[in-house]
């Protein structure tokens, strides 16, 4: 059946003219094709951007950590810095303290033997305050030695109070190193003028009588254990080397578990300079039994013995030669001989080695 439109022409329509409906068919274009695809591709996008976000935000974490981890080690190393310059600094005070006040003793009680009967004189009075100031001043400064040191410690062990590396053994050393060096002749009374009586024909001449062999001086008691304080040399010999401020040196020795001490250091520099480290070594000894010797040691008038005699004692001794023609009669003089004696063995014992070790290496 046909139908006639507004514009005269004819249309037919397609049930009528086939007598049955047209086969349904649906045309799949490219873009419904891929559809598929594209939401599996799109789930795995996001599944590689939330890994890529959590890498990201790990790497993050990693970074921040080891930025504070950084920075807590810069922080400690300057620390670390600090506290050597302080140890260094307090090294040298103590070193000059201790030196000062041995050689005012040997003044003040060179002065005090001057004097009939050893009385005391308004300098030797002054000077036995001056070592009384110095002495309480090194004190000070080996407390605040220590207490950097403990930090020292603590900064290295990652310790947050110096209090806890407090320990009995630490505290049992402080204590005696403070005794030793507490040690010093101190000022009585102040000395007054006394008028001197004359002496009358009518006055009977009394004989001198010598001191028994356990006679010492208190003063000399109290100022030959002074020469105790030589140790504090040791201390700016340690800070003061390369191998402590070295940091190639430090690195090794940590990684070999060697600490760089005192005894570390003396040993590279009697492997470099031998020669120079014992002559040094011999030279202190030596002189220090030498005056020792003098201060002990008296003569039958109640005088002191004269330095060179001390000298030649103390040589005679100190190689162990002892030509017998001067002798220790006192008690103190016996004990600096049998002191000076064994750092004379010692001596010559290091002495040996290092000719051995020389005569060893060197080509014939």
């Amino acid at each position: 059946m046909a139908s006639m439109d507004y514009s005269g022409q004819s249309s037919v329509n397609p049930f009528t003219a086939s007598g049955s409906a047209p086969s349904t068919t649906i045309n799949m274009t490219s873009n419904s094709t891929s559809s598929v695809p594209y939401l599996r591709s799109s789930k795995k996008g996001k599944g590689e951007n939330s890994q890529v976000n959590q890498r990201r935000r790990f790497s993050n974490q990693q970074k921040s950590v080891t930025d504070a981890f950084m920075v807590k080690m810069s922080y400690r190393l300057s620390l670390r810095k600090k506290f050597y310059k302080q140890l260094s600094m307090l090294s040298d005070i103590m070193c000059f303290l201790g030196i000062l006040g041995i050689v005012l003793m040997i003044i003040e009680t060179e002065l005090t033997f001057k004097q009939n009967n050893d009385k005391d004189t308004v300098a030797a009075w002054s000077i036995r305050v001056t070592i009384t100031i110095t002495t309480a001043f090194l004190i000070a400064v080996i407390l605040l030695y220590h207490r950097a040191k403990l930090s020292l410690y603590c900064v290295d062990h990652s310790f947050e109070n110096w209090r806890v590396c407090l320990t009995n053994k630490k505290i049992f050393l402080i204590a005696l190193e403070v005794a030793i060096c507490a040690i010093h002749p101190v000022p009585r009374s102040f000395p007054h003028r006394e008028e001197e009586i004359p002496q009358t024909s009518d006055s009977t001449s009394t004989e001198i009588v010598p001191y028994l062999d356990a006679h010492i001086d208190i003063d000399v008691g109290l100022g030959l254990p002074m020469f105790a304080r030589l140790y504090l040399i040791c201390r700016p010999l340690l800070y003061h080397s390369r191998l402590v401020h070295d940091a190639g040196s430090g690195s090794i020795g940590y990684l070999n578990t060697v600490s760089i001490n005192f005894l570390f250091v003396i040993r590279a520099y009697l492997k470099q300079w031998p020669i120079r480290c014992l002559l040094i070594w011999a030279t202190i000894v030596y002189l220090s039994a030498s005056w020792a010797l003098r201060a002990c040691e008296y003569q039958p008038n109640h005088e002191h013995t004269p330095f060179t005699e001390g000298l030649w004692l103390a040589a005679t001794v100190f190689t162990t030669i002892g030509y017998n023609t001067v002798a220790p009669l006192t008690h103190c003089g016996r004990t600096i001989c049998a002191l000076a004696n064994l750092c004379g063995l010692l001596t010559a014992a290091l002495f040996l080695g290092v000719v051995t070790q020389e005569l060893a290496l060197r080509r014939w």
